[in-house]
């Protein structure tokens, strides 16, 4: 027997809007799309036997915004590993660009440099390196179980590779200087 979380589509509605107020106060970028991923998640664990027994005034949103915190919580996270990723390229291309060079003619070397380096790394690490860069945190989930080993090792792995590759792009840059 499938258990329903909402009583009416109303009532999904008006939770949907509160949730996404919730991500909007927070100044989300996407806060339709996490309303719906809370959701999602909620409908999820509901399903699977969870009860609301929040001693609230409204026990429905009570359930939901405990979702709504762990997402918001792995958005900001998200949010700073690409914000600090953005800092540290911003910071390696501040240190090689020099001001005499034409931006493009730059660009152009930083991607030969960068394709080369991806050549010079094993196929296994350069593929995962990939993969690992263009996933979300589910697929590195899937990506770690499939490699059979754990998220941490996943990371630590990709980190070695980033090292690897950031050192040779200096290296290649100076080189062409």
């Amino acid at each position: 027997m499938a258990r329903e979380l909402f009583r009416s589509a109303e009532e999904y509605e008006t939770a949907r809007r509160k949730l996404v107020k919730y991500f909007s106060v927070r100044r989300f970028p996407d806060p339709e799309d996490l309303a719906d991923e809370t959701i999602a998640r909620a409908l999820e664990k509901f399903s699977g036997g969870a009860e609301l027994t929040s001693a609230s005034e409204d026990p429905l949103m009570a359930f939901l915004h405990g979702f709504a915190r762990f997402v918001a919580l792995e958005e900001t996270r998200k949010q700073r590993r690409r914000d600090l990723l953005a800092q540290r390229l911003k910071k390696l291309f501040k240190r090689l660009w020099r001001p005499n060079y034409d931006r493009k003619v730059y660009a152009a070397q930083c991607h030969d440099c960068l394709r080369r380096c991806l050549r010079r790394l094993p196929e296994d690490d350069c593929q995962l390196f990939v993969r690992y860069h263009k996933s979300d945190a589910g697929q590195r989930k899937a990506l770690a179980e499939q490699l059979d080993v754990t998220s941490n090792a996943l990371v630590l792995r990709v980190l070695r590779s980033r090292r690897e590759l950031e050192k040779c792009v200096q290296e290649c840059l100076t080189q062409q200087k």
